[in-house]
C-alpha cells in the first residue's frame, strides 16, 4: 500500500485500554489493564526512538472516558489511533491474536495485523470489522479522525499449559510492542533506524533524551538530588528508566 507522503513528524496517539476503577479482564495472576499499559509504554520508546511523536491517554492506572480519549486525539491532529486490549473468554481453551476496526480502516488494521504475526508467534484469529466489539470501543474507533484499529494481544485467560497467549502476556512485552511498532513504520513507509536491540541498549544522558513518558520521573529524581550524572551525563538505559518510573508510581520517592 502506498501511503502520501505526511509531514514529520507522523503523530501516534496510543489508548492503553481500561484502568483505574476497571481493570479489564482478569487470568492467569494478571489484570489486562497493566499489561496494556506495559505495552504501550514500550510501544510508545519505539516510537518516539525513530522520531514519532506519540501521545498517550494515561500513563497511569487511571480510567480515561471516551469523550477525553477521542476529543484528544482529534484536537492533537493524530495520523493514526491504536487501542490496546487483551482478550478474554470464559472458557481457557480460547487463543490466538485478533486485530479489530471500523470498514474504512481496514488498510491500517491489515498491516498492524500482518507485522504483528510476523513477530509473535499465536494462532491467527483473523484481522476483523469492529460491529463485534463492545459499543464503548466503537465508539472510540470511530470517533477519531484517523486511521484507527483495536489489537487484541492475546487471552490473558487462555490456558498456559497448552498455548502460548499468557507466556506471552507475561514474558514478550518488549516483542509485542516491537510487533505493533513495525506495523506502524510499516504502515507509514518507514525505515526504522535502529534495531530493538539498539533501542534496548540506548543511553539517555540528559533530560531532553529520556523519553516523554519518563520524563517526569527522572526530572523528579535529579531536583531530589538522586540523580546527578557524571561525565557522561546521566547515563541512563531504557530498563533502568522503566523501574525508575515503576518505583515512581509505586510512591517510593514521594
Amino acid at each position: 500500500m502506498q501511503i502520501t507522503q505526511r509531514p514529520s513528524p507522523i503523530k501516534v496517539f496510543i489508548h492503553p485500554g481500561h484502568g483505574g476503577n476497571d481493570p479489564g479482564a482478569v487470568g492467569n495472576g494478571m489484570r489486562e489493564s497493566d499489561i496494556n499499559l506495559d505495552v504501550s509504554l514500550r510501544l510508545e520508546a519505539m516510537l518516539q526512538s525513530q522520531g514519532l511523536e506519540v501521545r498517550m491517554s494515561r500513563r497511569t492506572d487511571t480510567r480515561i472516558s471516551n469523550l477525553n480519549i477521542i476529543s484528544s486525539t482529534n484536537s492533537w491532529g493524530a495520523d493514526c489511533y491504536m487501542d490496546i486490549h487483551c482478550n478474554a473468554f470464559s472458557l481457557d481453551s480460547a487463543n490466538g491474536y485478533e486485530t479489530f476496526a471500523p470498514a474504512q480502516h481496514a488498510a491500517f488494521r491489515d498491516i498492524i495485523h500482518a507485522a504483528y504475526l510476523r513477530n509473535i508467534t499465536i494462532r491467527d484469529r483473523g484481522a476483523k470489522v469492529d460491529t463485534q466489539l463492545p459499543s464503548g470501543a466503537r465508539e472510540r474507533l470511530r470517533g477519531v479522525n484517523c486511521p484507527s484499529c483495536f489489537p487484541e494481544l492475546a487471552f490473558i485467560t487462555a490456558n498456559p499449559t497448552i498455548f502460548t497467549d499468557v507466556p506471552i502476556l507475561r514474558n514478550q512485552r518488549q516483542e509485542m510492542a516491537q510487533a505493533l511498532a513495525n506495523g506502524i513504520f510499516d504502515f507509514f513507509n518507514i525505515v526504522p533506524q535502529n534495531s530493538i536491540d539498539e533501542v534496548e541498549e540506548m543511553r539517555f544522558n540528559s533530560i531532553d533524551e529520556v523519553p516523554g513518558w519518563a520524563q517526569p520521573t527522572i526530572q523528579k529524581l535529579i531536583n531530589l538530588g538522586h540523580l546527578q550524572g557524571d561525565e557522561r551525563g546521566l547515563d541512563l538505559s531504557l530498563d533502568m528508566i522503566r523501574m525508575l518510573v515503576i518505583n515512581d508510581r509505586a510512591g517510593l520517592y514521594d
